[in-house]
């Protein structure tokens, strides 16, 4: 890595880290177009790296949600139950076809610029979500022990379905951590927004962990850009999620509205450049 490389890199992790604490949100949503636009990398290899770094991050935002009580870790393991096969199918698919067509460097970038596009598609179809869940009335609120009372069969098919449609999305895209995780357990589940939080940071480590591996297996990861990165969010994460318990949930998911269509933004100018 250069100096500048490094540099970047940090003041990059520190400032995703905070939102990442803060939100829940930021290795899909905001690491993947710094990496696209500012490192130059190929959008599958930003994938790879962006999940690298949401994994590091996550090891210590998990700890400190399980601290302060905002993982509901029932929740979290039936969801994983159709996340995990979902993510594992979609990431070996997408980082096989990356690694076939590197020798065929026009098919290659047509399927990066497509890759792209769908990333910018995904963000911007959350962010919508998000405002809807801010500013609709929600469902009465369902107790953190009490979940699974009403109706478990259904309720946990639900929730492993929708695990599976997150999990691959993430594989193929590098998204989903806190844009698609959130938006369904506020919507699906109906958790408070301090238990959506937590929760979701939680199951995103491990899909984080599971993309990452099979990216990185591919040789599709910087592995040096997504160490210094989640150094520097550590800290970041630590302030961003002292926050979580202290925000009102409307301004907190207008927070993750927010941050999630810019970066739509951004995607989709990268994939319609070329």
């Amino acid at each position: 890595m250069t100096a500048t490389e490094i540099i970047l890199s940090l003041i990059f992790g520190g400032l995703i880290g905070f939102v990442i604490g803060l939100t829940s949100i930021g290795a899909g949503a905001l690491v993947l177009p710094a990496l696209t636009l500012v490192f130059g990398m190929p959008p599958s290899v930003a994938i790879g790296t962006a999940t690298l770094y949401a994994f590091l991050t996550k090891i210590y935002a998990s700890v400190r949600h399980l601290q302060l009580k905002t993982v509901n870790t029932r929740v979290a393991a039936v969801f994983l139950a159709g996340a995990a096969p979902g993510n594992a199918i979609a990431a070996w698919f997408i980082s096989r076809r990356a690694t076939e067509l590197r020798d065929q460097a026009e098919a290659l970038q047509v399927f990066q610029d497509r890759l792209t596009l769908f990333m910018a598609i995904v963000i911007a179809a959350c962010a919508v979500s998000l405002v809807r869940s801010g500013f609709k009335a929600r469902p009465p609120m369902i107790e953190a022990a009490g979940l699974f009372q009403d109706r478990p069969a259904t309720r946990n098919a639900m929730t492993v379905l929708a695990g599976a449609f997150v999990g691959a999305i993430m594989g193929a895209s590098g998204i989903g951590g806190g844009v698609l995780v959130v938006p369904v357990l506020i919507m699906l589940l109906g958790l408070p927004p301090r238990h959506t939080v937590g929760t979701s940071v939680f199951i995103s480590l491990f899909l984080s962990f599971l993309t990452a591996l099979i990216f990185g297996k591919s040789g599709e990861t910087d592995l040096g850009v997504a160490i210094v990165m989640s150094i520097a969010a550590w800290g970041g994460v630590y302030f961003g999620g002292k926050l979580v318990t202290r925000l009102p949930e409307r301004p907190l998911i207008i927070i993750v509205a927010i941050t999630v269509m810019i970066a739509a933004v951004i995607m989709a100018a990268r994939a319609l450049a070329h």
